[in-house]
């Protein structure tokens, strides 16, 4: 394990790869060979098999001994970041730390391990007469789909690890999203009406029509006469007399008439007034589309809340049936295959259950977007926030606009 940009912190997991009910079991190599490890200790697996899964033989950190304040590296204090902590310290549900996002790449790592034994079963239960071809051929599709829905999910993973590196120009390192659950229904209406005033496109081209509008009555008074007046009050010295003052005040006025302009200031006006059209369209189908998104990601968010509860429930009687399925099973009643088949829908529905909470997310975050609250200001971000009002207030009054 080699980190290549920089100083990192990662949660690290280690499975038997022929059995991956065997785990890497912190607290006993912990208790083996303390808090810290390093070169020579071995990583002990859980209960019942209790044996080495990995020894440590490179470390270019042993060097750092332990700090000032009694710290140091590579600890097997605690476990990796889990939702249960989190749930139990903050009363938050929160998805995407290093226990889910592994148990979400193990889901249909497992759904392949199930289909892989019903595959192998199905066939000896063709080669004594007991299912038809057909069986087993079903049994072979549903495996190699599996295999690839695994590759995609690896790729996915690959994929969006690269991305959030390409945005934050670091890798994940376990970011806090906080996905509202709890959050109350939205009314379609009221986000229609919200979206309309604060959505950052017709916002943008609301003001952009503002400024064509007022380009146009200032390019109506350039064809229309102009009065410019003039005084002036100043006291100078006599002609004769050093001594001797007098006060001179002076006033005049100055006409401007275009006689020609060869049509420009028109020609201009025109076309700041198609301009103005085709802004105002453009505001028109910006209104109809943030409509039809607003309807599209609300039925979408409702869609998943509603989802996210039935998989739940849906979960819980998974996991009843299967429990019936192995008690039958011990009496005789069921087949290894039964059992098999009861495994494979307890696990789709719970990877059907994390597709709903994506859904979920992606789709609230959309009507955020919408309606002009994707901001750090309404999403309260521990950012800087840049204040227009206080900065024009602040430049609005400069004469020489030079130093910041």
């Amino acid at each position: 394990i080699e980190s290549v940009g920089g100083p990192q912190v990662g949660d690290l997991n280690l499975f038997n790869a022929e059995n991956l009910d065997e785990k890497f079991y912190s607290g006993k190599t912990r208790a083996l060979y303390g808090t810290h490890i390093s070169v020579g200790d071995k990583m002990f697996s859980s209960f019942p098999y209790l044996r080495s899964l990995a020894t440590i033989t490179w470390d270019t950190l042993d060097w750092y001994g332990y700090d000032k304040d009694g710290g140091s590296v590579h600890d097997v204090i605690g476990t990796r970041c889990d939702p249960y902590t989190s749930k139990l310290i903050s009363d938050k549900d929160y998805h995407y730390c290093c226990h889910s996002n592994l148990t979400r790449a193990l889901v249909k790592e497992k759904n392949v391990e199930v289909l892989k034994r019903q595959l192998e079963l199905t066939k000896e239960q063709f080669e004594i007469g007991e299912v038809t071809l057909t069986d087993v051929s079903i049994s072979e599709a549903r495996y190699s789909l599996s295999e690839s829905e695994l590759l995609e999910t690896f790729n996915i993973i690959d994929s969006i690890n690269a991305k959030y590196l390409s945005i934050f120009g670091t890798k994940p390192d376990n970011p806090e999203i906080i996905i509202p659950t709890d959050y109350g229904k939205f009314e379609i209406q009221k986000l229609k009406s919200i979206g309309k005033k604060n959505n950052p496109r017709i916002e943008a081209i609301t003001f952009l029509i503002r400024s064509i509008e007022n380009e146009i009555n200032s390019l109506k008074r350039k064809r229309l006469p102009s009065l410019k007046l003039e005084a002036e009050a100043k006291i100078n010295q006599g002609y004769f007399r050093t001594d001797s003052e007098r006060e001179v005040l002076s006033a005049f006025a100055k006409v401007d008439i275009p006689l020609y302009q060869s049509g420009l200031a028109s020609s201009k006006i025109r076309e700041s007034k198609k301009k103005l059209f085709a802004q105002k369209e453009l505001l028109r189908l910006e209104n109809e589309n943030l409509v039809a998104n607003l309807i599209s990601s609300h039925s979408s968010y409702n869609y998943s809340l509603s989802r996210i509860e039935a998989y739940k429930k849906q979960i819980q009687s998974n996991k009843i049936y299967l429990d019936g399925l192995k008690q039958e099973f011990q009496l005789g009643e069921r087949t290894t295959l039964d059992v098999l088949d009861g495994e494979q829908e307890l696990l789709q529905s719970e990877l059907d259950l994390i597709k709903a909470y994506k859904d979920f997310f992606i789709s609230y975050y959309e009507i955020l977007f919408y309606i002009g609250k994707l901001n750090a200001k309404d999403l309260k971000l521990n950012v800087d926030l840049f204040d227009y009002e206080k900065n024009y207030n602040k430049v609005k009054g400069k004469w020489l606009d030079i130093i910041e």
